[in-house]
């Protein structure tokens, strides 16, 4: 916690894709539907199953526009949740089943992947199946161990920003410092 991955995968998905808005927050609530599709049910019984019908998830979109999508905290989801993008991630297909056969499958766009976010210390509620971690490449990002070493770099990216902004305003010092050790007392809990 608190080691900036959250925003270095939205980073990531907008340099890669223009756009980090692709997105599903992890919980011990995420369903299947959050990451495959959803029903317009309203439509679905006026209709029955048709594409028009159909509520596409972030995972559907970015499938369908060859971008990435992001998933936060994706160990907080159940091991049944998490398993749905197998599939999706082994044959860069999703199946739907209820679609006439000629529409029942989409196929990933070329540029479609998907980083997703979890905490190795928490664990969240289930961890990761083996199927699903052989479809991921990991990168464990450390927290940085010496104070002075991240104010420095806080005072330089908040300085960055602010000249990028044209602004008058200066960094206070006192906040920087006082910043950082509220961000390090929350990471060592």
């Amino acid at each position: 916690p608190g080691t900036a991955k959250s925003m270095l995968g939205e980073l990531l998905a907008v340099a890669i894709s223009g756009t980090s808005g692709l997105a599903i927050q992890g919980t011990a609530g995420t369903t299947e539907d959050q990451i495959r599709y959803g029903w317009n049910y309203a439509m679905l019984l006026d209709r029955g199953p048709t594409p028009e019908a159909l509520v596409p998830s972030p995972v559907y979109q970015a499938m369908r526009s060859g971008r990435i999508v992001r998933f936060e905290e994706v160990t907080r989801c159940l091991p049944e949740v998490q398993d749905s993008l197998i599939s999706i991630l082994s044959e860069r297909r999703m199946m739907i089943p209820e679609l006439p056969e000629e529409t029942s499958s989409l196929f990933a766009l070329p540029g479609f992947n998907v980083i997703a976010t979890a905490n190795l210390r928490d664990r969240g509620v289930s961890e990761m199946s083996a199927a699903l971690k052989r479809r991921f490449n990991f990168e464990t990002i450390a927290p940085i161990q010496d104070a002075n070493r991240e104010v420095e770099l806080v005072l330089r990216r908040a300085t960055s920003l602010l000249a990028r902004a044209n602004s008058s305003i200066s960094v206070d010092m006192a906040l920087v410092q006082l910043l950082v050790q509220i961000f390090r007392d929350l990471r060592s809990g």
